[in-house]
């Protein structure tokens, strides 16, 4: 090889800063595939008090704006873009300038860095941008099925298609679940594109307080329910 090759990823989850509370499995990926000689450069949306640009950890990492003032970036994180389009719905009319920002950065990022791979996360909306500009440039594209993208959205109608437009499209997909290996199947996806990666645990910053003060032995049910996991709704814990 006579270069170390470069992925590029795109996410709409990346910590924003140190300590943040967005969920680190995706940079926790792109270190360990930095560790191991890839050049790794990732793009996420912005937020109001993130850095545009910054190297954190031997990545590159590129944060687009959307939407003018920052303030009002409210579309990602702190829960996601599902939980936050269910709470905020004013946000869904940040959606259009979300996409169009971030096909521009991606595009222009592909252009800059000329990528080996882009490794897009979930395939709404992250695939469907980069299925789009990886077909135009000819560039390799990966996606990964986190669940929501396929349990959070509906599997029929104009959503159901542009997953099955992204899945014709992309050159491997990977699931962290057999349940999510099945709903990506069913969306028409050919099995040998689809591979099974579990997911694997990850660290997170703790309120120490909140640990110490919070009762966890429960009642005197003689059934008890172990969770690992953020306790939001989206994970159905409530159900």
């Amino acid at each position: 090889m006579s270069r170390h090759q470069t992925i590029l990823m795109i996410t709409s989850v990346f910590p924003r800063w140190e300590g943040d509370n967005t969920p680190p499995f995706v940079q926790n990926l792109a270190e360990s595939l930095a560790t191991r000689g890839w050049n790794i450069t990732v793009l996420a949306p912005g937020s109001s008090k993130s850095s545009f640009h910054e190297r954190v950890n031997g990545i590159e990492v590129y944060r687009f704006p959307y939407f003018i003032p920052f303030q009002l970036q409210k579309l990602c994180y702190d829960g996601g873009m599902l939980v936050n389009i269910h709470v905020r719905p004013w946000t869904k009319c940040l959606l259009p300038f979300f996409f169009i920002s971030q096909w521009i950065s991606l595009l222009w990022l592909c252009l800059r860095l000329n990528p080996d791979l882009i490794h897009s996360h979930s395939l709404i909306p992250q695939g469907f941008t980069a299925s789009a500009i990886c077909k135009i440039l000819r560039i390799k594209h990966i996606t990964t099925s986190h669940g929501n993208d396929v349990f959070g959205l509906k599997a029929t109608g104009f959503m159901g298609q542009l997953k099955r437009g992204v899945l014709r499209n992309i050159d491997a997909v990977t699931v962290n679940s057999q349940a999510t290996m099945q709903a990506v199947e069913e969306l028409n996806c050919p099995r040998e594109k689809i591979h099974l990666i579990p997911a694997s645990p990850n660290e997170y910053p703790i309120n120490k307080e909140i640990v110490a003060q919070a009762n966890i032995t429960g009642g005197n049910d003689k059934k008890k329910i172990f969770f690992v996991g953020r306790l939001i709704p989206k994970k159905g814990i409530l159900q």
